[in-house]
């Protein structure tokens, strides 16, 4: 056998973000390589013919980590820019430039751009899009701002330019450096005027996003001074402009949001007995306001590589079979569970074991 050397690892190439275009017939991802001129990595967009079964780079640009399908011929994707006006002043302040990208023929335009670093896109219906944003508690956006408004802020920021003010814990996070007084901010975006506006409070971080025609799920962290380890989980409602809290801010920490017909689904962490580490929970909130929930069997996990889809499908497959959310749960939980319990996959009669203790 050849021994591993330490440049093999450098060779390694990690597919991510897949998107499937609305006809089923394409299939986008974005793939992260190692840059050693660089000394870190490269991102961009590829395309994975599901006929042909052939695949191809489409992006070039190195940081093109999300594809959002429009149609069944086109994307979008996004592109950073520095404000050159407020760069010659001394600021660093950043565009987010999305390109509509034909991937059958490679004809690409400039779509739109928004003034602020925007971390997640996604199509609502024809025209509108919901996206996440970095906003700041501590200091206004300067390309929102003119006039005198702005002469003031850049005034300000330039006497307070050698020092920073940490008020708020944690201070930083790898890969992310400092972030204090910074939100993650729900945005609606209107394609026909260039309008956005915001969707959640100025306080809320927002972590998972879902949408729909008409609707979004999301999940924020609600606050000041300390950032907390459990989340609530929202609906917004694009008609009416109306927010509904499904499950409160105090009660779980939450991976996973996403819409059941009417009904809303989710995948959280009780954290009752070993917190952040054990097994999440399934909840769905059906059209009532009602939270089913249920618990996860006790085992050992050996490889969780797959468990996630398992759980999808078992819940899937409970639901169709039963037509219970509460047999949906239980045997999604049981696929999941049985999944990260084992080398592989799960096998049926492993799922009827741990299906047996929900």
């Amino acid at each position: 056998m050849k021994k591993l050397a330490l440049t093999d690892f450098t060779k390694y190439r990690y597919p991510s973000a897949l998107e499937l275009s609305p006809d089923g017939r394409y299939l986008t991802f974005a793939l992260k390589e190692v840059d050693r001129e660089g000394d870190g990595y490269r991102w961009n967009l590829w395309l994975y013919d599901l006929e042909s079964r052939e695949s191809r780079q489409i992006t070039r640009g190195d940081h093109q980590r999300q594809a959002v399908w429009e149609d069944n011929t086109h994307i979008l994707y996004k592109t950073k820019e520095l404000d050159e006006a407020m760069r010659a002043r001394g600021f660093e302040e950043e565009w987010t430039v999305y390109h509509r990208l034909n991937v059958c023929t490679g004809e690409e335009r400039e779509a739109f751009r928004l003034p602020m670093s925007v971390s997640g896109l996604w199509k609502m219906d024809e025209g509108r899009y919901v996206f996440t944003g970095e906003t700041h508690l501590d200091r206004p956006n300067l390309l929102e701002l003119t006039g005198e408004a702005l002469e003031k802020e850049l005034v300000r920021r330039q006497q307070t330019k050698g020092y920073k003010v940490l008020t708020e814990l944690p201070l930083c996070e790898n890969g992310v450096g400092m972030f204090n007084q910074t939100r993650i901010t729900l945005f609606l975006y209107l394609e026909a005027t260039g309008e956005y506006r915001r969707i959640t409070p100025e306080d809320y971080d927002v972590n998972h996003v879902n949408v729909r025609p008409g609707q979004v799920l999301f999940t924020a962290f609600p606050f000041r001074d300390v950032k907390p380890v459990t989340e609530g989980m929202y609906r917004w409602d694009a008609e009416r402009n109306e927010t509904e809290t499904l499950i409160t801010p105090d009660k779980y920490s939450i991976d996973y949001v996403g819409h059941l017909g009417q009904k809303a689904l989710c995948l959280g962490l009780v954290m009752r007995d070993y917190g952040v580490y054990e097994h999440p929970t399934f909840f769905v909130v059906d059209e009532n306001g009602e939270v089913h929930r249920i618990g996860c069997p006790k085992g050992k996990v050996v490889n969780s590589v797959g468990a996630g889809d398992s759980m999808v499908a078992g819940f899937v497959a409970g639901y169709l079979q039963s037509g219970s959310y509460e047999q949906a749960l239980r045997l999604g939980t049981a696929c999941g569970s049985a999944t990260a319990f084992s080398l592989g996959l799960a096998t049926k009669e492993k799922i009827e074991e741990l299906f047996g203790q929900i």
